[in-house]
């Protein structure tokens, strides 16, 4: 319901929020959504000056995501976080869910113990405004 009222545009999020009285929007952008303004005002110059790309957790068929890996300058190298491997191109692939991938990077880089600790902070302020979610990374 959530989606059909994002897509219907305010009026109809409006009405959604009166009849249960409050809506919470995951954090994400629908398929057929506009992507947030930040994105088309700074992804390609992001990507241009980048030093190592990050891919976590997609298929990369939708554009504009999918030829993102394209705008990286030459010799930049890409990591793969994710179940299949859906980029060739990848200097590394690691295959799994990116939860675990994510906290096995930062094990290799020495950063697990402030990973777990921000992770564990931020969930705890989360849960004490209402905003939890029952997924935990850690």
């Amino acid at each position: 319901e959530v989606r059909e009222a994002v897509m219907a545009g305010a009026e109809a999020c409006y009405a959604l929020n009166r009849r249960y009285g409050g809506l919470i929007k995951p954090d994400i952008v629908f398929f057929g959504e506009a992507l947030p303004r930040r994105f088309s005002e700074h992804s390609i110059e992001d990507l241009k000056s980048c030093d190592l790309l990050i891919i976590l957790g997609t298929s990369l068929k939708v554009k504009p995501f999918a030829g993102l890996p394209n705008l990286v300058k030459p010799g930049t190298p890409i990591l793969l976080l994710n179940r299949q491997q859906v980029l060739r191109s990848a200097d590394v692939f690691m295959q799994g869910d990116c939860d675990d991938g994510v906290l096995e990077l930062a094990r290799l880089l020495g950063w697990e113990a402030e990973l777990v600790e921000l992770h564990e902070r931020e969930s705890g302020r989360l849960y004490a405004k209402g905003e939890h979610d029952t997924n935990n990374v850690v």
